[in-house]
């Protein structure tokens, strides 16, 4: 049972975009009720879990609570390119769709994403798809650059808060267009502007 309602997502494997805009046209997944059946039926089967193995019985639980009732938080853990609002950016305006934008769209204000972002440092990355990961220095991001704005704040770690309310004049100087480096699995510093900026 679990495998069929699982099953559902297969399709939408290699097209998660695709996914989306479904979720968005029918205002819910296309997977949903399968899904979220199976996620109670385990919580019911719980303690006969617990005893067989606690710990993958854990993450399992706190994956169902995820996708139950109102009062339910989940947290994705995604690149900033995947939990950006693509409507922002070059992606967005390809037709592209996001998980930060589909949070938007479902959830209003309620959704707060959260970028991380450097103006150098090291990153644990790898050349190319594939090849094994090294330690590489990140150059300093260019001028015209998100994080070149904060690294000239002179403020090393910042939690900056863009959404409306008291801080609308930061919002503002903040919104001006500008270039944002994603750095994820692959970077290469050679070709950095063609690779890594959006």
């Amino acid at each position: 049972m679990l495998r069929q309602a699982y099953g559902c997502l297969t399709p939408w494997q290699d097209d998660p975009a695709g996914y989306g805009r479904a979720a968005l046209h029918l205002n819910k997944s296309p997977c949903e009720e399968g899904v979220l059946a199976e996620l109670l039926a385990l919580l019911d089967r719980r303690l006969a879990y617990v005893q067989r193995d606690g710990e993958s019985f854990f993450d399992a639980t706190q994956n169902a609570r995820a996708a139950r009732g109102g009062d339910a938080k989940a947290v994705v853990w995604a690149h900033n390119s995947h939990i950006g609002n693509a409507a922002a950016t070059a992606m967005g305006w390809q037709g592209e769709f996001n998980i930060g934008e589909s949070c938007r769209a479902a959830f209003g204000d309620s959704a707060v994403l959260i970028g991380f972002g450097t103006d150098h440092g090291t990153v644990a990355a790898a050349s190319d798809w594939d090849e094994p990961m090294e330690i590489k220095k990140v150059i300093p991001a260019r001028q015209d650059s998100y994080e070149r704005v904060f690294r000239q704040a002179s403020v090393p770690r910042s939690l900056t808060d863009w959404r409306s309310g008291q801080k609308s004049e930061l919002r503002n100087v903040l919104s001006k267009p500008r270039l944002e480096r994603a750095i994820g699995v692959v970077y290469r510093p050679e070709t950095e502007f063609l690779s890594h900026y959006f």
